[in-house]
């Protein structure tokens, strides 16, 4: 396995620098239905998912 890896780490971190120069720094986020927007509550919980996924990514080009 150790001689695998040798072979497909390099692999992978070229495909992982290409995704990178094609996948946006700032993703957007889509909601599908605006029923959140009348229950504040619920908008509240959609805001804190949104902090959570932006929070939970590391920096790119780091």
């Amino acid at each position: 396995m150790s001689r695998d890896l040798e072979i497909l780490m390099p692999i992978m971190d070229e495909v992982e620098s290409k995704l990178e120069v094609l996948l946006p720094t700032a993703p957007t986020i889509i909601i599908k239905e605006a029923d959140c927007f009348d229950n504040p509550a619920q908008l509240a919980q959609v805001l804190a998912d949104c902090e959570a996924i932006d929070s939970s990514k590391p920096p790119k080009n780091k």
